[in-house]
């Protein structure tokens, strides 16, 4: 029989979905509040560095010029924090705000102690509340869990985008295959010159790159996802790297560029001082005139041999993919990449929301 996550809510009464205003919220608060997220964040990522409270207060704090988030917790009558939502919309006024108008982004967690019992019913009713106050029609939604896939599953959703999170221990690294890589007959024989930047780009030649990585991505795989095109923003670039200044962090491009210094080839990958022992892998790409060359491979081991030698913390790289994306997924496995989990990207009608928590009472 298909669990109801609303049947048990008469068991949980007492717990209440309350705002969390990060800017507002007193200090006995915060002090509930990082007690619960130290458990939900070694419970999500138990491989993965807990961030220390004072820069986890600094991130959540840190206003984003394109996105504005907005959070709840599911809370005991002590106050105490079982669960938590978070959903983001476009910042009003800011670039792309009316192409992103219907469109919202949500996220919840409860804790495992505390599941089965109709919390996460409860706070995707306050999530509907929000939607309709905010004129939003569509949610997307990701998850990773098994059961969370069958709980939007209860809701008629079905994956709109299955990606896949791929690591790469650098054990397994090859250093002669990548220098081989970087070095693709190619690359000299078609006049092609490298340009790379380590730790950052400089802005004026990266507000010229932008419409580049724009144009690029479109031909990145997004599955039956609903939304407007990718697009990159300077400001956001700006406030990014404002951030990687407060707490440690370096923004890497690799690129090959042909005679008339177009980008044939792209990969980029970031480091944050937080998770010191990952290389983020990005985006990598080749345009469509180049491809079939070695130019996707060569960026990639350019990048990973360049940030590996920048940061000698690294011991593994962490890139996602999506599965119908076979070409790269091929590059992935030749590098040493292996499948770590597998994730879904939902996108759920306000209106099956609304008609999901009706049939529920």
């Amino acid at each position: 029989m298909t669990h109801d996550p609303l049947a048990d809510r008469a068991r949980v009464p007492e717990v209440r979905i309350e705002p969390f205003d990060v800017h507002g919220a007193s200090a006995s608060t915060w002090a509930t509040y990082q007690r619960y997220r130290r458990v939900r964040d070694l419970d999500r990522a138990p491989d993965m560095p807990l961030m220390s409270d004072d820069e986890f207060v600094r991130t959540l704090q840190r206003e984003e010029p394109l996105v504005q988030h907005h959070r709840w917790t599911a809370a005991t009558p002590d106050g105490e924090p079982v669960g938590n939502l978070l959903a983001s919309i476009r910042r009003p006024g800011s670039p792309g705000a009316d192409e992103h108008a219907a469109l919202a982004d949500a996220w919840c967690y409860v804790l495992p102690a505390w599941r089965r019992r109709g919390i996460a019913g409860r706070m995707l009713g306050t999530l509907h509340g929000f939607l309709q106050a905010q004129g939003r029609t569509l949610v997307t939604v990701q998850a990773h869990d098994p059961a969370a896939w069958a709980w939007l599953a209860s809701m008629g959703a079905e994956p709109r985008l299955a990606t896949v999170q791929n690591r790469l221990p650098f054990e397994r690294v090859d250093d002669a295959l990548l220098q081989r890589w970087r070095d693709a007959p190619a690359v000299a024989a078609r006049g092609l010159r490298w340009e790379l930047h380590a730790g950052r780009v400089p802005l004026d030649r990266l507000a010229q790159l932008l419409p580049v990585f724009e144009r690029l991505f479109r031909d990145v795989p997004m599955g039956a996802l609903e939304g407007p095109p990718v697009r990159f923003e300077i400001a956001d670039f700006r406030s990014w790297y404002a951030d990687m200044d407060a707490r440690g962090g370096a923004h890497h491009v690799a690129l090959l560029l042909d005679a008339a210094g177009e980008v044939a080839a792209l990969s980029i990958g970031s480091w944050d001082a937080r998770t010191p022992e990952v290389l983020w892998q990005k985006l990598t790409t080749t345009d469509p005139r180049w491809r079939g060359l070695g130019l996707a491979k060569a960026v990639k081991a350019a990048l990973l041999l360049g940030a590996r030698e920048l940061h000698p913390t690294l011991r593994r790289a962490i890139t996602f993919n999506a599965e119908v994306n076979a070409p790269m997924l091929a590059v992935n496995r030749q590098m040493g990449y292996e499948v770590h989990r597998r994730e879904a990207f939902y996108q759920v009608p306000r209106e099956t929301i609304d008609a999901w928590l009706a049939a529920r009472g």
